[in-house]
């Protein structure tokens, strides 16, 4: 049903590949981690929270699944909107 991404000191190789598949995106934006520095790929700028994925943090994760629990219909939506975005990177 979901698919957490955690991007490191580096990208995240498996992001691509996640907003192409038929579970949404739960995006950690918030790594806290000292000295981390995530590298973001060229599609991750016109992500949107609420549109493409799903952004948490540490401190609101767990509130966060429980809302997705709750809202299928907007998390089927997400899901739609994430690999609709992702089509237009198909042939880069």
């Amino acid at each position: 049903r979901y698919l957490l991404d955690l991007p490191g000191n580096g990208y995240s190789g498996s992001l691509k590949q996640k907003l192409t598949a038929t579970s949404a995106v739960l995006l950690l934006t918030d790594v806290n981690v000292p000295g981390a520095n995530p590298v973001y790929e060229h599609y991750h700028g016109g992500l949107q929270d609420g549109v493409h994925v799903l952004q948490v943090t540490m401190d609101d994760a767990g509130d966060k699944v429980h809302w997705a629990q709750e809202h299928d219909q907007e998390l089927e939506e997400i899901v739609r909107n994430a690999n609709e975005y992702m089509s237009d990177f198909e042939t880069l």
